[in-house]
C-alpha cells in the first residue's frame, strides 16, 4: 500500500513566503571623486560664491 503524500498547508506556505520575500533589498552606489587632480574644482562641480567674500581655493601645502 502506498503512503499518502501530504501537501503543505497554505498557512505554512504563507509564513515561509513572508519570511523569504520580506527581506530588504540593499544596494550600494559608490561614487569616488578626488580633489587632488589638477582640475579644481573637479569636473561638473561649481565654485559658486553663495555668501561672504571667500570661495573655494585649492591649497596644496599645510594642514587643515
Amino acid at each position: 500500500m502506498k503512503a499518502k503524500q501530504k501537501t503543505p498547508k497554505p498557512f505554512y506556505l504563507f509564513i515561509l513566503g513572508f519570511f523569504l520575500l520580506n527581506q530588504p533589498l540593499i544596494s550600494q552606489t559608490v561614487n569616488i571623486e578626488s580633489f587632488d587632480n589638477a582640475t579644481f574644482p573637479p569636473t561638473d562641480w561649481t565654485n559658486l560664491l553663495t555668501s561672504g567674500t571667500n570661495s573655494w581655493v585649492r591649497v596644496t601645502t599645510g594642514s587643515f
